[in-house]
């Protein structure tokens, strides 16, 4: 009887002896410029990092339980409103022969009129949501400042070129530009964006998320793609599922 065929990435592929442990995120955002672009960069980033040369990273060298992002992960933007979103990341979740280790939808409160209602149906069918109230660029903006009152996404627009302009007085904001995680490395801090977006989250304590505004949990997401701790807790999690 031969050897059974082994999967490079996702659940059941992890690599014998440690090595190239990797998890797969799907992404699947309503916008199919900036955020897309953004988590595309993002990730880049954080492979780069962590690039494998013989089968054997820089990082593994010293760190032998590493776990990667792996280069199977897809960021798609369907540019899709509502429950056709879900539908669709639905779709190209259940398509995959190898399962996906995260799944996770990106959407903002302007363009969704049942927001509370997306977010729980997301939620029922195993997807993670990186939601923000009003819009994405509210994350952007918590790299330079904490905004603890509600934005129109033109308002947040307006405010982030200005924080900007403090570093570079040319700037001006193009969402399907493809530079936003470069501008953000360079003059945002995205550890501050990550405490000010859980302060955000603090001031709230019901489920209607509807009324949440400004709030983000980008972050959530963010946070799984760049800490290494967090993509092990997804891991493992996914391997003992295998077993």
């Amino acid at each position: 009887m031969g050897k059974k065929k082994q999967h490079k990435h996702g659940f059941g592929s992890r690599q014998v002896g440690g090595r190239q442990k990797e998890v797969r995120f799907l992404i699947v955002s309503e916008d199919t410029k900036s955020s897309v672009s953004y988590f595309k960069a993002m990730i880049k980033d954080v492979q780069a990092k962590y690039s494998v040369v013989e089968g054997v990273s820089s990082q593994e060298l010293s760190n032998d339980e590493h776990v990667g992002v792996s280069s199977e992960t897809k960021v798609v933007g369907c540019g899709m409103a509502t429950m056709r979103l879900l539908e669709e990341a639905k779709a190209i979740r259940d398509k995959e022969q190898t399962p996906f280790d995260s799944c996770w939808l990106v959407f903002d409160k302007d363009d969704f009129k049942n927001f509370n209602q997306a977010i729980k149906e997301a939620t029922d069918a195993g997807f993670k949501v990186a939601w923000s109230n009003e819009s994405f660029e509210l994350w952007y903006l918590l790299h330079f400042r904490y905004q603890n009152t509600a934005l129109s996404r033109t308002m947040c627009i307006n405010a982030l070129e200005r924080e900007i302009r403090k570093h570079d007085r040319n700037f001006k904001y193009n969402k399907g530009s493809s530079n936003m995680y470069t501008v953000l490395s360079q003059h945002g801090d995205q550890d501050q964006a990550i405490k000010h977006a859980r302060k955000l989250r603090g001031n709230y304590t019901d489920n209607n998320y509807a009324k949440h505004n400004p709030c983000t949990r980008v972050d959530e997401l963010v946070k799984v793609l760049t800490n290494p701790d967090e993509r092990k807790k997804i891991y493992n999690k996914g391997a003992r599922r295998t077993k």
